[in-house]
């Protein structure tokens, strides 16, 4: 089974350093930072929004998300990344969809999967509703997930 968690929709960020008054600004810009599970994004982004950019395909690839927030961070560039829960508080070093806030929709995304016949195993149903909780962004989540004592599993495998 595939449950879908987050990460079809997708944000901006740019260093606080670089302003941008309206989406055609960013045909400006000229490292546009690309995570490696969509490479693509930006052209579809632009494509989107009228925007005319000269090269949207041309930047860094970076494969992992964390990398791509640090390098906008370090003024390297722009990024679109993915609007997980929580992402509004990246600090102050980074300006999360400024000035346009609309959420892009991507075909990647994050999803928890498991094998249907273990569904109802009791540690991979409470990791999964903690999961979920986390992924929907339940004010009132728990911010830890369920322990062993909680959920009867065994524990860490031990040689």
């Amino acid at each position: 089974m595939a449950r879908y968690l987050t990460g079809h929709k997708v944000v901006v960020i740019t260093p606080p350093a670089l302003r941008f008054k309206q989406r055609a600004d960013i045909r400006r810009q000229v490292l546009l930072l690309h995570h490696d599970t969509d490479p693509v994004a930006w052209a579809r982004w632009c494509e989107a929004y009228g925007v005319a950019h000269p090269n949207p395909l041309a930047g860094p690839k970076l494969d992992q998300m964390d990398s791509t927030i640090r390098a906008v961070m370090a003024g390297l560039g722009i990024a679109l990344v993915a609007a997980l829960p929580g992402a509004g508080r990246l600090g102050p070093r980074l300006r999360h969809g400024a000035p346009f806030t609309d959420d892009f929709r991507v075909n990647t995304g994050y999803y928890l999967c498991y094998p249907e016949a273990k569904a109802q195993v009791p540690p991979l149903a409470a990791f999964r509703q903690w999961l979920l909780a986390q992924a929907d962004g339940t004010p009132d989540a728990v911010s830890t997930p369920p322990s062993c004592a909680e959920t009867g599993c065994p524990g860490p495998i031990r040689a």
